[in-house]
């Protein structure tokens, strides 16, 4: 058995013993969760506020995903480095193919950001400081810094002040979560 494999299951049982814990305790499994993903290899560059249990982390190189300090990551969120589509193309047009083709980006999340439910990232995604992706959104290049972007392919909406202001003339009764 590879090397590769032994870490791939490695890593699924640890997640799934993990899983355990946070039925019994949620804020013992985050701070086991994150410690986890840094030996790992995960770059956790400071404290996440939140790293859903469900997260799918490309586990290829979990050294290319890059997550700055106070994020929020939402649950059925998929980060991915690597994309093989490539060889299938290759194929299609008649090519011979000996050995699979990959392309194999960094993916970083930067500051006080808060990804949406079933976000997907692409390789070589940057995403800037103070930014929120809404849910379900497919993010692909480098999305600026104090913005608010979703849809697939996801564009930048409005800026977070705009959002703030917003969101504030709504509804100034948010809930207090403690999360």
């Amino acid at each position: 058995m590879s090397k590769k494999r032994i870490k791939n299951i490695f890593y699924k049982l640890i997640r799934y013993l993990l899983n355990l814990i946070y039925l019994v305790n949620r804020d013992l499994f985050q701070k086991l969760f994150y410690r986890f993903l840094k030996s790992m290899g995960l770059k956790i560059e400071g404290p996440p506020v939140f790293i859903s249990r469900d997260v799918n982390f490309d586990t290829a190189d979990l050294s290319k995903i890059i997550i700055q300090e106070n994020v929020v990551i939402s649950i059925n969120v998929t980060i991915l480095i690597h994309d093989y589509s490539i060889t299938r193309a290759m194929i299609a047009c008649g090519e011979e193919v000996e050995d699979e083709l990959s392309l194999v980006k960094e993916v970083e999340i930067g500051k006080n950001c808060f990804i949406g439910a079933g976000t997907i990232i692409l390789p070589g995604t940057v995403i800037g400081d103070n930014t929120i992706i809404g849910a379900g959104s497919v993010v692909k290049g480098h999305i600026g810094s104090n913005v608010v972007a979703a849809g697939n392919p996801c564009k930048v909406i409005s800026t977070i002040e705009e959002y703030y202001y917003k969101q504030n003339e709504k509804n100034s009764n948010y809930l207090r979560t403690g999360v």
